[in-house]
């Protein structure tokens, strides 16, 4: 029998990347890799013992896990690069610098804003 959620959720995703991303370069190292992605963002705060809040947005950019292929998943210093702005992949807290969805297809990669 067919799996219609596996199926919709698969839809969906290329449904996002068609409709919702835009061409950008992931960067480890000397490799480079064309993907499409979607841009997102999340919000962040943290507090420490004196009672200060620290807030912070990331940039957050969603792709489909399987077009990093043999790269496997995002690394904190891996860079995705968007037109003439670079952004660096780097951990949020404790969560990791990524998390998949619900259904492991597309993937959500926290990142920080480097320069040009």
């Amino acid at each position: 029998m067919t799996d219609m959620l596996a199926t919709g959720v698969a839809w969906l995703d290329g449904k996002r990347k068609s409709l919702m991303s835009r061409a950008v370069v992931y960067r480890r190292g000397t490799d480079d890799l064309a993907i499409q992605a979607t841009i997102g963002k999340t919000d962040f705060e943290s507090g420490d013992e004196q009672g200060i809040r620290v807030t912070a947005e990331m940039r957050d950019w969603i792709i489909t896990g399987a077009d990093l292929g043999s790269l496997g998943v995002p690394l904190p210093g891996d860079q995705i690069v968007d037109g003439a702005l670079v952004y660096e992949v780097m951990n949020l807290g404790t969560a990791g610098n990524w998390r998949w969805d619900n259904f492991h297809v597309a993937m959500r990669i926290h990142t920080k804003e480097i320069g040009v």
